[in-house]
Formats: structure tokens, C-alpha cells, sequence
């Protein structure tokens, strides 16, 4: 006889989740398709968020989960005026987005002389650290953006309290939790 609990549920599907969805494991026409979606295509819930943050007084982001600056993308192309600082783990995903921008390309000459290092393009500030958030420390911001991050992560609450802590205003959650 088998038992299930709640317990070995969330393992499983903690092993089957963080194992699915990184540039290792996706293949190389998935990365083409995000290459292509990173210069043709503008994403719906980055509209959605860019059109919640209008209405707030916001000026610091952090977007954890940042995959190849999506949401840095349309905060460009509609000409938003923040300081934006992208996490992700995966460093395939970040230098797709690294591409895409022309005059992010100083990351890419020396990121070790450019580290911390801040640019602006139009009114946007722009900065991003390859990370794990679960043991990296998060800079102090007014809004928290997590897309499709808590799903990958094992220790979710953890996540959450160090979040709770460096954000002032707002927290947007996206997830594909079932």
C-alpha cells in the first residue's frame, strides 16, 4: 500500500516544477521561441502590470523572476520613469534579454567593472544581478514584481517574508500555482 500526504504531494510536484522550466531543460526551440518573443512580441500581463503600477506612486522595482526583461521591455516602450532591478537565476534567459537591448551591451563587455553598476535608458534606470533569491539578499524597493518564481523555489514562505521586508508599497504576484 501506498500513502500519500500532503507532504510527499508537495515534494513531487516541488521536483517535477523546479526541473521543468529552465534553459537547460527546455530545449533549444523553446529558447528560439523566447528569442523571437523578446523582439517581436509585447506580453499581455505585462501590460496588465505596467497598467496597476500607473496607479501608484512607484519609483523602485524589483522584479525577481525576470526571465529576459519582459516587463522591463514594456516599461521602455511606454516610456516609464522607474528603477528597475531584475533577478533571475537562469543567465541564458538574462543575456536574451541582454541582446534584445543595444544599450545594455556594457553589461555584457566587463559585468565585473559594471557591476552595480546603473544605466539609464530614456527615463528608465536599469540594473540586474543573476541570482538566487532564496540566499541572496533583495535591495530595498517600493514594488516587488514575482513572475512564475514561487513555484521553483523551495522554500516559498521565505521568499515571501524577505520580500515583505525590502518592499514599501505594493507586491504583484503572478504564478502558475494550481
Amino acid at each position: 500500500m501506498i500513502q500519500i500526504t500532503m507532504k510527499s504531494t508537495y515534494n513531487f510536484m516541488e521536483s517535477l516544477v523546479t526541473k521543468t522550466h529552465t534553459s537547460e531543460t527546455i530545449g533549444s526551440k523553446q529558447l528560439d521561441l523566447y528569442r523571437h518573443r523578446s523582439k517581436k512580441v509585447r506580453l499581455t500581463w505585462c501590460k496588465s502590470v505596467c497598467d496597476i503600477l500607473d496607479n501608484f506612486d512607484i519609483k523602485k522595482i524589483n522584479d525577481l523572476g525576470c526571465n529576459y526583461f519582459q516587463l522591463f521591455k514594456e516599461m521602455y516602450l511606454r516610456k516609464s520613469k522607474y528603477d528597475y532591478f531584475g533577478y533571475d537565476l537562469d543567465k541564458k534567459f538574462i543575456n536574451i534579454g541582454l541582446d534584445y537591448f543595444a544599450q545594455l551591451n556594457i553589461f555584457n563587455k566587463n559585468k565585473n567593472k559594471n557591476k552595480n553598476k546603473k544605466i539609464k535608458i530614456n527615463n528608465l534606470y536599469f540594473n540586474y544581478k543573476v541570482s538566487n533569491i532564496e540566499k541572496d539578499n533583495l535591495r530595498n524597493c517600493d514594488c516587488t514584481i514575482l513572475s512564475a518564481v514561487l513555484e521553483h523555489v523551495d522554500r516559498p514562505r521565505d521568499i515571501l517574508r524577505k520580500i515583505f521586508k525590502t518592499t514599501k508599497k505594493i507586491i504583484i504576484l503572478r504564478t502558475f500555482l494550481t
